[in-house]
């Protein structure tokens, strides 16, 4: 265990468990990975500031976190597990570090007042449902050229202006299902 009363693997490389009480995380240099799980409806954490040595962030680690609205990343991640971010109501605006390659389905599906997302170059496909229901999503630009979009990633985004992809992307079934606002993609 830290100073912040959470649980850590032997060599603390993987963070295990989140202090349910914590508002603020700053987890520290070292830690490659967040545990499936491990913030897993902290409803009280406002703040994230993830170290540079993380490489991933695991299924479900930051679901249901319905108070976080900020979340500091670090280039050296690489993935974002499955439903990592699902649900997190407050969560407004993200920033990608460059080296992120995979946005695993659900990620940020649920996160409605998400608004603006930056993905990497290196992001080469939007899997299911990875920002379904995110309502108040506005903008999505893409700093490289996605090939796939699957089904239903971004469904119900009814505030979806903007996206800036190549005509060869394909595009799955429903993948802008209920995007009223977005005229050409």
């Amino acid at each position: 265990m830290d100073n912040q009363g959470c649980i850590y693997n032997n060599d603390k490389t993987i963070l295990l468990k989140g202090n349910r009480n914590l508002k603020v995380i700053f987890v520290a240099n070292g830690v490659k990975k967040i545990d499936s799980y491990a913030f897993f409806s902290c409803t009280r954490l406002m703040s994230v500031e993830l170290p540079a040595s993380l490489y991933s962030i695991g299924q479900h680690s930051f679901e249901c976190c319905k108070s976080l609205s900020n979340i500091v990343f670090h280039n050296g991640i690489e993935k974002i597990d499955t439903a990592a971010f699902y649900n997190c109501i407050s969560l407004q605006k993200i920033q990608l570090p460059p080296t992120v390659r995979e946005i695993s389905l659900l990620a940020f599906g649920n996160c409605i007042s998400l608004n603006e997302i930056h993905l990497p170059r290196i992001i080469k496909k939007i899997q299911k449902w990875t920002f379904q229901n995110c309502i108040s999503l506005k903008k999505v630009v893409c700093h490289g050229q996605l090939s796939s979009i699957d089904a239903f990633a971004f469904n119900n985004c009814c505030q979806l202006e903007y996206i800036n992809i190549n005509q060869s992307t394909h595009i799955g079934m429903e993948s802008f299902g209920g995007c009223l606002m977005l005229n050409n993609y």
